[in-house]
């Protein structure tokens, strides 16, 4: 009984910690997010971007992911951007860049090589209040507090060589 107190203050005093850390809202340009599975050092971001994507030249929201590479020291990691596609669901999903390298959705239509992360596609965000994104985020938008990728656990393996516990991503910090 006295163990499950205990967690229970210290699971209340983090979470309270973790909320006044955030008073102002965080802004989703300066969010930075980290994967909750501890084995797994991956982080997450978004940035704003310029694109002239079938038809849409107004700037729009880039997710950025950083997952750490297999067998290739503690400084490797594959970096990988996606752009948010809606229709006329309340789903959001994801596309990947057409650039290994840097945001960029030039030719998407054009043949291209098939990426480690090509068939992630769903992605699910909410507040610390439990509210679902239905909309995708766009810059200046308040940030999500998390962002879970379904499919992205079954494509870790490949690309780190570990098997990290199921996780998502989590507001770890807000940027000035």
């Amino acid at each position: 009984m006295r163990k499950m107190i205990t967690r229970q203050v210290a699971v209340t005093a983090a979470l309270v910690w973790h909320t006044a850390s955030f008073a102002e809202p965080c802004k989703i340009d300066k969010a930075r997010y980290r994967y909750t599975s501890a084995e797994y050092n991956a982080t997450a971001d978004f940035l704003a971007v310029h694109s002239e994507w079938i038809g849409h030249r107004s700037p729009r929201t880039a997710l950025h992911l950083r997952l750490p590479l297999a067998g290739q020291g503690q400084a490797a990691f594959l970096d990988d951007w996606f752009v948010f596609d809606q229709g006329s669901s309340q789903r959001i999903y994801l596309m990947n860049s057409t650039s290994r390298s840097s945001p960029s959705w030039a030719g998407w239509d054009d043949k291209r090589s098939v990426g480690p992360l090509d068939t992630l596609f769903n992605f699910y965000a909410w507040s610390a209040q439990y509210v679902v994104l239905v909309k995708p985020p766009s810059s200046g938008d308040v940030a999500p507090e998390y962002i879970f990728l379904p499919e992205l656990h079954a494509l870790i393996p490949g690309i780190s060589g570990v098997s990290p516990l199921p996780g998502m991503f989590v507001l770890d910090r807000c940027d000035a």
